[in-house]
């Protein structure tokens, strides 16, 4: 798999968190769902830390929080079952711009 990612998001929230919104965005044209009028993609923290193997829960919460605390992306829980925890993220229109004009060649 090749990891592409926005320089702005490395520069301005870390490595880890540029790579996983990388990952986001391209899974979200493949694999999104649209709810509340934005594209939304479901993951959970196992799922990431099996897509990116050097990074563990503790990286994969940490660069997620740090989307979110910075405004690039949103998170919910949109679940059939109210014992599934898995979250779901979109990006905020910042993150999408960022996202759209900056990505990683």
């Amino acid at each position: 798999m090749t990891c592409k990612y926005s320089n702005i998001i490395a520069e301005n929230c870390g490595i880890n968190s540029a790579l996983i919104a990388g990952y986001l965005y391209e899974q979200q044209k493949e694999k999104g769902f649209i709810l509340w009028g934005k594209l939304w993609y479901r993951c959970s923290v196992n799922n990431f830390t099996a897509v990116f193997p050097f990074m563990g829960k503790g990286a994969v919460y940490g660069a997620l929080k740090r989307l979110r605390h910075k405004g690039y992306i949103l998170r919910t829980e949109h679940n059939k079952s109210r014992f599934d925890r898995t979250k779901s993220y979109s990006f905020t229109p910042l993150g999408l711009s960022v996202m759209l004009t900056t990505k990683n060649e």
